[in-house]
């Protein structure tokens, strides 16, 4: 099942009791639900797994990956044997690198301002496959007919975000604008803050449980003996 940016927009209005949208406009919700997604990424990146298709005969040994990438997890190459062939991560700076099998190397700029560039120790053949698999950030290229990538367990987070991020504003609208005629006012700017402090902490320790809630696994490295350790 997936959710649309819009609905998962409604239900933070339902969670704000502002079901009319008649504090917080859609558009504003929307955003906030955005910005919710780039921060859930930095918890809980998207793992994609893509492929490479080799085009010509002198391909070269770097690719373009894609923008939202954030680390490798397996490089697959050549593609589809059985079993499969898996690549060690080596800089291509080492004087092993290139023309040596079963390496694979990226670089990455750190921002948008070039894709990071997969290498691979070996030049492959024209009609080959490359597949990886890495951790990317979740969209975030949305408009409010679009699916989200964010898993349906972990959407109560969004919604989270989303109230603290109402409490912040109003907040943040009270402090340039105090209202010093009401009755109360220092209280209900220390009610606000209050407020904030409370949606933070609980979006953050819900966050926590998340985490505490996903069991390490995954590939794991290579393994060799202690050649200075007698028991092997």
């Amino acid at each position: 099942m997936t959710t649309t940016l819009a609905e998962i927009a409604d239900r933070a209005q339902l969670t704000l009791n502002d079901t009319g949208a008649s504090t917080w406009p859609q558009d504003t919700i929307e955003e906030w639900v955005v910005e919710a997604i780039r921060d859930y990424t930095q918890v809980f990146p998207r793992t994609i797994r893509s492929s490479i298709t080799i085009s010509g005969s002198s391909p070269g040994h770097s690719f373009d990956m894609a923008p939202d990438y954030i680390s490798m997890i397996l490089v697959e190459y050549p593609g589809d044997q059985s079993p499969p062939k898996y690549l060690q991560r080596r800089r291509r700076t080492h004087p092993q690198f290139y023309g040596y099998e079963g390496f694979y190397d990226i670089e990455t700029t750190g921002d948008m301002t070039e894709n990071p560039t997969l290498y691979l120790s070996q030049e492959p053949s024209d009609g080959e496959k490359i597949y990886w698999t890495a951790k990317c950030h979740h969209d975030t290229t949305l408009v409010s007919g679009d699916d989200i990538t964010v898993p349906e367990h972990h959407e109560g987070l969004l919604l989270l975000f989303v109230l603290w991020q109402a409490f912040k504003e109003r907040l943040a609208t009270e402090e340039q604008d105090p209202d010093t005629t009401l009755a109360g006012h220092v209280t209900l700017l220390q009610n606000l803050v209050k407020g904030a402090n409370q949606a933070e902490r609980e979006y953050k320790a819900a966050l926590e449980r998340a985490k505490a809630n996903i069991a390490d696994g995954g590939p794991t490295g290579t393994w060799a003996a202690d050649p200075h350790d007698r028991i092997y």
